[in-house]
């Protein structure tokens, strides 16, 4: 039941999820459910990391003159806002 389920959900999801639970699988039936369910979660620990890595922390940077602020102000705060914009 559970390989034909493996097999069933190949194409619905991405690789690297299908290769975890893949790798769980088989550590299931190799060495049980425990340490199964452990190298499931180290494996999804470990591709988290590699996939938050990736991500720049600072992708955009946003000041005054690209971005405009909702909030209504006077003559003289916009005035300074303009001024010290970046």
């Amino acid at each position: 039941m559970l390989g034909e389920g493996l097999l069933r959900n190949r194409k619905r999801l991405p690789w690297s999820g299908y290769e975890i639970i893949v790798l769980i699988f088989v550590a299931i039936t190799a060495f049980g459910l425990l340490k199964g369910a452990g190298v499931g979660l180290v494996a999804v620990l470990v591709f988290f990391v590699v996939r938050l890595s990736r991500v720049d922390p600072v992708d955009f940077r946003f000041t005054l003159r690209s971005t405009n602020c909702l909030r209504p102000r006077a003559i003289p705060d916009r005035a300074i806002l303009a001024q010290e914009a970046d």
